[in-house]
């Protein structure tokens, strides 16, 4: 295991983000009051508790990422190297914080942030915001970003081709509000492969009918767009003549 120290908490650790500072503070406050620690009285499982909680990794994740965390180890490294807000330092491997993360899943994560959105002061609109397109009741932007490939270091992967898609480690799918400046909704998508254009519901459930929605070329579509329509929704969407072409040429076949 490498034990050097990560120049990502280094240079934080003086200023803004440094382990005790008011950041990590006011983040592990709003952390425990999504996740508050469970009764005394409660049933535990038998076996030795988990050094590793919940809420502790959630503070190290979020710090992590402000620092511009790269991967699992520079995240262990908040946990490991000194103590994390008012959370002890452990003992324990990059490895038990990866797995942690995959049992709490990514749902757990999303619903964290989504907290941390709603609890931030609510910032005073631009007019360059509010008076855009008016009719509008949510102006929101969708599109995916395919994740890089993951590096071959575990013994799962090894066996996959080095230049393959077996290494792609997904897409995430997200729902940008152009008004409030903040996602809307975030999901990830196993398929790295599959089109932007599966399951493009679930992407907008719950907008606001009357909300007017922003869309790259891949999502263009007759079927895609009579949907929107019919929902209630305004849509912006690139095409380009060949898109056109091969729509009408469907509906043709129809």
């Amino acid at each position: 295991m490498n034990h050097t120290s990560s120049h990502h908490h280094s240079a934080s650790t003086s200023g803004l983000l440094s382990s005790q500072s008011a950041l990590v503070g006011w983040l592990e406050e709003h952390i425990r009051i999504l996740f508050p620690p469970k009764p005394e009285n409660e049933k535990r499982k038998r076996g030795k508790p988990s050094e590793l909680t919940l809420p502790h990794l959630c503070l190290a994740l979020f710090v992590g990422v402000f620092c511009g965390a790269t991967g699992f180890t520079d995240i262990w490294r908040w946990l490991v190297v000194e103590p994390l807000g008012s959370f002890p330092k452990l003992s324990v491997t990059d490895d038990a914080v990866r797995k942690a993360v995959e049992r709490w899943g990514p749902q757990t994560f999303a619903n964290l942030y989504i907290h941390l959105c709603d609890a931030l002061p609510k910032v005073k609109l631009s007019q360059s915001t509010t008076g855009l397109a008016t009719f509008a009741r949510e102006i929101m932007a969708i599109d995916e970003s395919t994740l890089d490939a993951i590096h071959r270091h575990r013994k799962q992967v090894r066996h996959l081709d080095p230049g393959g898609n077996g290494l792609l480690a997904g897409k995430i799918a997200g729902v940008w509000d152009v008004r409030k400046q903040r996602w809307f909704r975030l999901q990830f998508r196993a398929d790295a492969l599959a089109h932007c254009a599966n399951d493009l519901q679930s992407l907008v459930q719950g907008l606001p009918v009357g909300s007017l929605i922003l869309e790259d070329l891949g999502y263009f579509g007759f079927a895609w767009l009579d949907w929107l329509s019919d929902a209630g929704y305004w849509f912006i969407s690139r095409v380009t003549r060949k898109d056109l072409v091969s729509d009408f040429a469907h509906l043709r076949a129809k």
